[in-house]
């Protein structure tokens, strides 16, 4: 005899199963198990549970009018008017959506009403009616389903078309805002003085727009819920003075830093968005990728799954910097300089399109509004080529990247942000710890080499190290310990051999460091530090035309100092432990040598010591110094 106790209590878990469906986006599985408890008996709260699911799945569009219909009518008619309108407006219900709205119109909370105005925006901008659906975009901002949440706590809002503020609150996702960015740059008149945003925007909102105050929602003294128009808000404006969406502004020009590389997004969308629409199996899309060809992921919940597969193939980089915090790096830097980006409906789709960045865009079956009723990208970014969503026909994709690889390479250089040859062409000097590079550059610094602040000597070292202090500490030892789980230090563990996380900040944040030393420009610099050896790939990308000097030494010397030396020796004092980390970095040596050929010196430190200097008189004349042999003579220690 079936116990009706258990029934109910698996009819409640299958509920609430697919409430958790529900809101992770996984609509067709909530739907299933919503559509399993039709015409089962049910308790009272249960049974309403059951329909307000079914009410919120039909908002997305699941199932079919006549059984909402049904629905709509054997429901109390108090209960949740605000999923029912959508519903019904989802279905094409719109007699009956009115009649709802007219009926419970007096009575209904200014909330509520919102919520009514912001579902018949939505309804209306899915059909393709742009003018109509943004004359009452404004609702969101009040709506419960609206999600400005947190922004009501922070601004009071006033539309962009009732008044123009100085301030102006970032709202939506991060491809939503972008856009809205885009349309404020091309907007006539005065730009906002103040931007309410959360921080990582910030340092994006200070290059777009020079000298204007940021300020985070919550922020300890600041006043009181300032008077703020949304950014969404350009929307209608655009639209009234251009007739069209497509933004007349880009975030940045596509420029060329590097060889062509290729952005990927396999994911997009957020929750209660039919996010299952817009996902293609990473593997799948790997499989798709042509030979000879470099990509980044540009996915920033990458599972660990997805990262093991990725580092497993040979073509694909992770990103080296956070994707979801660090803004500035993704929009401003990488972004401008891919070659084409392959992406499912999601922010990287606008990040690409308002650099005027190519696009494959892998549209699903039920595209945003944004991209119109024919849900093509090319409606807002002509340079996008639309496909259905599913893995690239290899043949195609593979003419695609060649003829983008082709237009990369006809970009103009991104402008250096120090100007003139001599910061693009730096004197990086690599070498095994022990070798000798510190006094290599030291007597290269003595003849006019520029360093910055550098690390002082000590026992090991007793004339310095020779090496900045701000860019080991705050780039390359950061670099080695988060994007490359390796031993900062540059011992043990040693980074894995091939290929480099992305990092298309280098080049920013390098300058950045040095500017703030006092380089101007005007002379030779360069940079020592023999864990540069580990992370070659991303010196030589951020500056190909830097000189490079590789410091060798007899490998049991080298060995023998690194077990008298006491922040080495400590790590080891076995000769074999030493005698395979010489190993790990001569090989990645060699590749250097052989990827900048006719960019390198090397220099050998029994020679140096012996007095024959002919290879640093060479480095000297390429970059530009003047050798002196007694200047260089004062930091010439020879190493025990």
């Amino acid at each position: 005899m079936t116990d009706p106790t258990a029934d109910t209590a698996a009819q409640r878990r299958t509920i609430a199963r697919a409430g958790a469906l529900f809101r992770d986006g996984k609509l067709s599985r909530s739907w299933a198990l919503t559509d399993s408890l039709a015409g089962a008996a049910l308790p009272p709260d249960l049974a309403e549970a059951r329909a307000v699911m079914e009410l919120a799945l039909a908002a997305t569009g699941f199932g079919d009018a006549r059984r909402l219909r049904a629905l709509h009518a054997a429901l109390p008619v108090g209960l949740r008017p605000d999923l029912r309108y959508r519903a019904l407006l989802a279905h094409g219900l719109f007699a009956e959506a009115a009649r709802l709205r007219r009926a419970g119109w007096a009575a209904a909370p200014r909330a509520l009403r919102r919520d009514w105005r912001w579902s018949l925006s939505l309804a209306l901008l899915g059909r393709g009616h742009l003018k109509a659906g943004l004359g009452l975009y404004w609702a969101r901002f009040e709506a419960p389903n609206g999600g400005q949440s947190k922004l009501r706590a922070a601004i009071r809002y006033v539309p962009r078309q009732k008044r123009r503020l100085g301030t102006t609150a970032l709202e939506q996702g991060l491809g939503d805002s972008a856009l809205h960015l885009a349309h404020l740059l091309a907007a006539p008149g005065a730009a906002p003085r103040r931007f309410v945003a959360s921080p990582r925007w910030h340092p994006v909102l200070q290059r777009l727009f020079p000298g204007v105050r940021t300020l985070a929602p919550g922020t300890s003294g600041a006043p009181d819920r300032p008077r703020a128009n949304l950014s969404g808000d350009v929307l209608a404006e655009a639209l009234e003075r251009q007739g069209t969406l497509a933004p007349a502004a880009r975030l940045a020009d596509p420029v060329r830093t590097g060889p062509p590389v290729f952005g990927l997004l396999w994911r997009g969308g957020s929750g209660q968005n039919r996010v299952e629409e817009r996902r293609l199996a990473l593997n799948q899309l790997l499989d798709a990728l042509p030979p000879n060809r470099i990509f980044v992921a540009l996915q920033h919940d990458m599972t660990g799954a997805e990262k093991a597969m990725i580092r497993a193939h040979p073509q694909v980089r992770l990103p080296g910097f956070d994707l979801s915090d660090d803004l500035e790096t993704l929009i401003l830097d990488c972004i401008p300089a891919l070659a084409g980006v392959i992406a499912v409906d999601g922010s990287v789709l606008h990040l690409a399109g308002l650099s005027d960045v190519p696009t494959l865009a892998l549209m699903n079956p039920h595209p945003h509004w944004y991209w119109g009723r024919a849900g093509r990208a090319e409606a807002l970014y002509p340079q996008a080529r639309t496909r259905p969503i599913g893995p690239p026909d290899r043949r195609d994709l593979a003419r695609w990247c060649r003829a983008r690889a082709h237009d990369h390479a006809h970009r103009p250089a991104a402008p250096a942000p120090i100007a003139g040859r001599r910061f693009r062409r730096p004197v990086l000097v690599a070498g095994l710890p022990r070798s000798g590079t510190s006094m290599t550059t030291g007597m290269l610094a003595a003849c006019g080499l520029w360093l910055g602040e550098t690390v002082p000597g000590g026992p090991s070292n007793p004339k310095g190290f020779f090496e900045s202090r701000a860019l080991r500490d705050g780039l390359t030892k950061p670099f080695l310990k988060l994007w490359m789980k390796a031993d900062p230090l540059g011992v043990d563990p040693l980074p894995a051999p091939g290929a480099l996380p992305h990092a298309p900040h280098w080049h920013r944040r390098v300058a950045a460091v040095i500017a703030a030393e006092g380089y101007d420009g005007c002379r030779p610099w360069g940079y020592k530090d023999a864990k540069t050896t580990l992370i070659w790939p991303v010196w030589d990308e951020a500056f190909p035309e830097a000189l490079w000097v590789v410091v060798r030494r007899r490998r049991e010397d080298v060995i023998r100092s690194c077990l008298d030396t006491r922040f080495m020796g400590r790590r080891s004092q076995d000769p074999a432990f030493w005698n395979r980390f010489c190993d790990a970095y001569d090989a990645r040596l060699a590749a250097l040598v052989h990827a900048a050929r006719g960019r390198v010196v090397e220099v050998v430190y029994e020679q140096v010591v012996a007095g024959r200097t002919g290879a640093l008189e060479e480095v000297c004349a390429l970059a530009g110094l003047e050798w002196s042999q007694a200047r260089a003579a004062r930091v010439l220690i020879p190493r025990t």
